[in-house]
């Protein structure tokens, strides 16, 4: 959808978060103002990946930054829970609600289970990205190749006799704005 290539990025070295001079905070301030530069979009969420989560809680910069805001509005949920599809709340850190995504799905290319949010990684969301959902078109002679939303048609067998009921749908989800999202190897 052309976003920007510089919202997909990667930490390296010292700089990584299981590091021990890793300034996490700073990270976040930044890449939160780099998306609402390019989008117009504030941030307000981040979604970690299983290592990701594990760096940002025991990293001392967020316990300080925890602690001196223990009467503000940033809150932690340090213990386990149950995942609601793969996903966990986790509180907020200042405005940002935070959330662990532990969720997988079976890549239809390569038939292997995989991680939705890789593990070392973190989304950063704007609830501004908004977006519109669109409908590709059914290639199907008997939907005239049409967008739809949805096309069921019934077939027929006759030896042994049986009915089928197929439905077929193409949704696409376009984001308004693109650029109102980052992710980060971290």
């Amino acid at each position: 959808f052309g976003k920007e290539s510089k919202l997909t990025t990667m930490l390296t070295g010292a700089s990584k978060w299981d590091q021990s001079g890793a300034d996490i905070a700073e990270n976040i301030e930044e890449w939160s103002q780099m998306i609402l530069d390019l989008s117009g979009g504030t941030a307000d969420t981040i979604v970690f990946g299983a290592k990701a989560w594990k760096a940002f809680r025991k990293n001392s910069k967020v316990e300080k930054i925890l602690d001196l805001r223990r009467a503000d509005s940033s809150t932690m949920k340090l213990s386990p829970e149950k995942a609601v599809s793969g996903l966990q709340s986790k509180g907020t850190f200042g405005e940002f609600k935070l959330l662990v995504h532990l969720g997988k799905y079976t890549d239809p290319i390569d038939s292997k289970t995989k991680p939705y949010i890789e593990p070392h990684q973190i989304v950063m969301l704007s609830s501004e990205i908004n977006g519109t959902r669109h409908f590709g078109a059914i290639k199907d002679l008997k939907a005239n190749m049409r967008a739809v939303p949805f096309f069921t048609k019934m077939i027929e067998r006759d030896d042994p006799s049986a009915m089928f009921l197929l439905s077929q749908s193409a949704p696409l989800l376009v984001p308004e704005r693109v650029n109102a999202s980052m992710a980060i190897e971290v």
